[in-house]
């Protein structure tokens, strides 16, 4: 017969660690009633339980307004390691985003910013390196086309001059759908510290300002077109992938605004749906920006075939003139870019998380 000690005590450790367990629903329900609920969108909280705890309690999931995964978990050397903490008393509790969610600490009842994951000196070091490196190729694109366009022939206009028009539409496709657009896929990589809302405007303001560029870019291709004798529009290789890419992007914003943005006034009842459109909105993202480098880089050889064709006292494209090897590397930083932009962004260890600590 066991000793009313040793069955006391086993009976003790079980009514401690559930009383634990609703100490630690009652703060993360606390602090989502109490503070901001832009923390923690979306639809569902999962509370894993350890063997020992399910084999006691038995405690099914949990419902509230975020769609995070919750460890709950007593003090371990794994759990340790997971949240870079290692706390004597209380319950740890790992918040795993499945996707970008803002990132917050919550301390008891008090709700604490974070700056950004707890990476490792290496993991840190390589997205240090790797965000630099995008925003060189980024500002090299555009850069480049700048300089090639106003030192080698004679700047930009928007009317009454073809080549001029042109110059322009070179410009404005490389500001639109590389530099910018660039930039508007690294917002949320680059800034985990604010606010998603935040991060949310920015990425639409640049896309804004994207499709800015890109809508006027088209119009001056087209009216440099029209100055020609016999005008012929979109029949190369260069309009066609032109012309997907900028449907693409059209949908993609127009779906991305009214997705995110628009169903943002009912939160709540949208949160699941907001939240299975994020892989697709981010995949179709990457893809417009790869068929955005392809006709990048077709309108590039075709503009350099013949502004280097080596008649009427043109360079000539074979002889690698500077011209030639300014739209070479123009080209090699497009392609880096489509290789290092997707990389960062579709990385996991550089998404946002969030971790609760209860003590």
């Amino acid at each position: 017969m066991p000793s009313a000690r040793a069955v006391e005590r086993p009976l003790t450790i079980a009514f401690e660690e559930l009383a634990d367990v609703f100490s630690a629903v009652g703060v993360v329900t606390n602090a989502i009633i109490s503070g901001s609920t832009t923390h923690f969108p979306g639809p569902i909280w999962r509370f894993h339980l350890g063997a020992f705890w399910r084999r006691l309690i038995r405690i099914p999931a949990f419902r509230l307004p975020s769609r995070l995964i919750i460890s709950i978990s007593r003090p371990s050397r794994s759990a340790a390691r997971t949240t870079c903490c290692d706390y004597p008393k209380g319950i740890l509790i790992f918040v795993k985003t499945q996707s970008d969610f803002s990132t917050s600490q919550v301390m008891g009842t008090k709700k604490h910013e974070s700056s950004g994951s707890e990476l490792s000196l290496m993991a840190r070091c390589c997205f240090g390196w790797l965000t630099f490196l995008a925003e060189i190729l980024l500002a090299g694109s555009l850069g480049l086309i700048l300089f090639w366009v106003f030192k080698y022939h004679g700047g930009v206009a928007f009317a009454g001059d073809g080549s001029k028009q042109m110059n322009l539409h070179y410009v404005l496709m490389v500001a639109g759908f590389t530099f910018m657009n660039g930039h508007a896929m690294l917002v949320y990589r680059c800034f985990p510290c604010c606010k998603k809302i935040y991060a949310k405007i920015v990425h639409t303001l640049l896309f804004l300002a994207s499709a800015g560029c890109i809508a006027i870019g088209m119009y001056a291709a087209i009216d440099a077109h029209n100055d020609g004798p016999n005008p012929v529009h979109f029949y190369s290789m260069h309009s066609w992938i032109g012309l997907v890419a900028c449907g693409l992007f059209v949908l993609q914003f127009l779906f991305g605004f009214f997705s995110f943005l628009v169903l943002l006034c009912c939160e709540n009842a949208t949160a699941k749906f907001r939240q299975t459109m994020i892989p697709t909105h981010v995949t179709f993202g990457l893809i417009i920006f790869a068929i955005a480098a392809a006709a990048t880089l077709t309108g590039l050889t075709q503009s350099a075939r013949y502004r280097l064709s080596g008649k009427d006292g043109k360079p000539n494209y074979k002889d690698f003139p500077e011209q030639g090897i300014i739209v070479n590397v123009l080209a090699m930083c497009i392609i880096a870019s489509v290789i290092v932009l997707p990389y960062i962004i579709r990385n996991s260890n550089y998404r946002r998380y969030t971790t609760l600590t209860i003590n």
